[in-house]
């Protein structure tokens, strides 16, 4: 999970100041305008640097989809909110692959047991294996651990794709630490890289 600073776009507060100040925005206020809410996307998206905001694979418009951090259906006040918004993938998974990330999420939601990519120090509470998996950096971080689960972050698929990408580079890097794979991670991973 990579830190994620929000930045609104400006078409997002020429929207909301058409409504009266008083008025409560709600997700389907947003469905009666597709342009500001694919430019709200388009903002997601950039504002991401096209990665998905739990497990870092690449995303488009196509794969990926608006998700809520705090779910519409528990917290409607928040749906049009663009701080509560972000962009996950698999948009339309293919029939019989493993959910995760924003689709295996759904409507789950504890405060404290739950890692937002909002969160300044997010990075710090994961730790990646030589074999692609994710574990919490500390092994008593209940909130690490409930996130990983509950959003599939160590699904085949995925372990599978960070094993690959990194096998290269203990390789090629002579990476012999796991302060090296997060250099190179990071590295990898900047805005517009």
């Amino acid at each position: 999970m990579k830190y994620i600073k929000k930045t609104i776009p400006s078409e997002y507060y020429a929207w909301a100041k058409k409504w009266p100040s008083d008025y409560p925005l709600h997700w389907d206020d947003l469905d009666s305008d597709s342009q500001i809410k694919s430019r709200m996307k388009e903002g997601l998206l950039k504002e991401q640097g096209f990665i998905c905001c739990y497990c870092e694979i690449r995303i488009n418009d196509n794969n990926s989809h608006i998700e809520h951090f705090r779910p519409r259906s528990l917290f409607p006040e928040d749906s049009a909110d663009y701080n509560n918004l972000l962009c996950s993938c698999q948009k339309n998974p293919p029939k019989g692959e493993p959910k995760h990330c924003g689709n295996k999420k759904g409507n789950w939601y504890e405060k404290d047991l739950i890692i937002s990519p909002l969160e300044k120090n997010c990075e710090e509470r994961f730790r990646y294996t030589f074999d692609g998996r994710i574990n919490p950096a500390d092994e008593n971080d209940d909130a690490a651990r409930e996130t990983i689960e509950r959003l599939g972050l160590n699904v085949k698929k995925l372990t599978d794709s960070r094993k690959m990408i990194l096998e290269p580079f203990i390789e090629e890097l002579n990476i012999k630490s796991y302060a090296d794979i997060v250099s190179e991670i990071n590295r990898l991973i900047e805005i517009d890289s």
